[in-house]
């Protein structure tokens, strides 16, 4: 039987199963094949699809692209990431599913060179073109999506739909459906809920596919000791979304979300630039003083590169142990409260761009919008993370802070930071103050009361 007779009887009998191994030689689960099902065979045009980490939902998604292409002429699909690294597994699977089907292959159309060649380049760009008239694009939806201006296709796949912004959604996205015959296919981790994933989760017009850590031991895919060692090492919401595969009841209020938190964690940035830090300093008693480097672009991205504990709590050893690591010539922002302002007045001293902030005080801009420079400095931390454009180590203790502050509005309309209730987030804090915008000022002796 040859693959276009084995192809196309088991796409009569609806055989998802034999489908994939006829096209691609690959065995799939019962999963993978509700999820490629859902997409090329069913009847449904809203889907939505999670499931836990390392299952293979992303993978099963490529199988299903590739075959819409092959069954489709002169038809659209879209990839879209919040960011286009966000989509880049997703075109790699699709790349070598490509590569490795002959059928597939035959379909590509490539430019003159070496065939072998030819391929590799076509499969790796962000526009991938078949002879059928059919195309793939993988597409960002970055900041306000501008980038999805004029796009339009009739198979528009979301990936990491939780991390894309819900106006960009609302109007580019949704307006990217072209003719009567189209899909839209939302992927993604059940981060948080603010976010039109969960919002189609919840509307019954839309069909989900939902896939536990139990369903994936069933299927091999994991191993249940596997799981038991995860569940001692996360925290219970981090399993909650990871392995169990269900949206966590995150509070209103949180300051940054969680899908936020693994955004900046999975999908790590590339920054070159300057140097710069952030200290965080202790008063006597159980606070930590914390040490933050990053690099940044002038301020528009930043890498936090590391984060370091100092177990000083005296002005002079956390002066000396800071010198051990900083340059001068590198900006580091001090918390000039208390031994803060001791110092960060020796690091001027010696010489060093040591910048000054007093959290408590009251903000150097938007003063109308914030209580103080605490809510100032946190406040663009969030829009970092909102707008992907910081990176972070995967620590539990700041990961844990970072989720756990919060905000609220004060009488008077501003915008106030709430610590969390476990006590001083010394890392969280660091962070922030490595991330601040901060001006020099030759008042920096007044500032810190010298």
């Amino acid at each position: 039987m040859t693959l276009t007779e084995a192809f196309y009887e088991a796409f009569e009998e609806g055989n998802v199963e034999l489908i994939c191994k006829a096209l691609f030689g690959v065995d799939i689960t019962r999963g993978q094949a509700d999820i490629i099902r859902s997409i090329v065979l069913d009847s449904d045009d809203k889907i939505c699809i999670t499931a836990h980490t390392r299952y293979g939902k992303t993978w099963a998604v490529s199988k299903a692209v590739l075959l819409w292409v092959f069954l489709h002429d002169n038809h659209e699909v879209d990839i879209i990431g919040p960011q286009y690294s966000q989509a880049q597994k997703l075109r790699e699977y699709i790349a070598e599913d490509i590569i490795n089907s002959p059928s597939l292959t035959s379909l590509v159309d490539t430019q003159a060179g070496s065939q072998t060649e030819r391929m590799k380049k076509e499969v790796s760009r962000k526009h991938i073109t078949f002879k059928n008239g059919s195309d793939i694009r993988i597409l960002s939806g970055e900041g306000s999506g501008e980038r999805l201006m004029g796009m339009g296709g009739q198979l528009i796949v979301c990936d990491e739909s939780c991390l894309l912004n819900y106006d960009t959604y609302r109007s580019k996205i949704s307006r990217m459906k072209e003719g009567d015959e189209y899909k839209e296919v939302h992927i993604s981790n059940p981060w948080n809920k603010d976010n039109q994933f969960y919002r189609f989760w919840q509307d019954p017009e839309w069909t989900n596919i939902h896939i536990d850590w139990e369903q994936g031991v069933r299927e091999g895919r994991i191993l249940r000791e596997r799981v038991q060692e995860q569940r001692g090492i996360l925290t219970d919401i981090e399993f909650q979304i990871l392995y169990d595969s269900e949206f966590p009841d995150t509070a209103e209020d949180a300051l940054i979300p969680y899908s936020h938190i693994f955004g900046a964690i999975e999908y790590p940035l590339n920054v070159e630039g300057d140097t710069v830090w952030g200290l965080d300093v202790a008063e006597k008693g159980t606070d930590l003083t914390v040490l933050t480097e990053a690099v940044t672009d002038d301020g528009e991205s930043y890498d936090i590169k590391s984060i370091r504990v100092i177990d000083r709590d005296e002005t002079m050893p956390i002066v000396s142990a800071v010198r051990g690591h900083v340059n001068k010539s590198e900006r580091i922002n001090v918390d000039s409260i208390g031994v803060g302002a001791g110092v960060h007045s020796r690091l001027k001293e010696l010489g060093y761009d040591a910048r000054s902030i007093r959290v408590g005080r009251a903000p150097t801009k938007e003063s109308d919008r914030f209580l103080n420079q605490k809510a100032q400095h946190y406040w663009r931390l969030k829009e970092l993370f909102e707008q992907g454009c910081i990176t972070i180590p995967d620590r539990q203790d700041l990961k844990t802070q970072l989720s756990s502050i919060r905000w609220e509005l004060t009488s008077g309309g501003k915008i106030k930071i709430i610590d969390p209730e476990s006590g001083s987030p010394d890392f969280a804090d660091s962070l922030m103050l490595c991330c601040a915008e901060v001006r020099e000022s030759n008042a920096w002796a007044v500032q810190v009361n010298i």
